[in-house]
């Protein structure tokens, strides 16, 4: 899973959390000002969805949701792409 902060993206650079038992594992943390937004995602949810939330910074949340979900349609239309599709929108109050 990418943690994903408009202004200061954080990569993961491990193994995924739980595939291994007893795999050590890195963590991260960032501030954040007030009224941000915070993307979480799998890898089947790629970087492309970035600029949507540069883009579209001051839309309620549930049309942000919606964008994120007509462009994963989009690119598997595109590409014939199939791979697991997680995400996680948070407003940070």
């Amino acid at each position: 899973m990418i943690l994903f902060h408009v202004k200061n993206p954080l990569h993961s650079t491990s193994i995924p959390i739980g595939m291994f038992e007893g795999a050590p594992f890195q963590t991260n943390t960032f501030t954040y000002t007030r009224g941000g937004r915070l993307l979480l995602y799998t890898d089947g949810v790629m970087d492309y969805l970035s600029p949507i939330l540069k883009d579209h910074r001051n839309i309620p949340i549930k049309k942000l949701k919606d964008k994120v979900i007509q462009s994963l349609n989009l690119q598997k239309s595109v590409y014939h792409k199939s791979d697991d599709e997680c995400f996680i929108l948070v407003d940070l109050k």
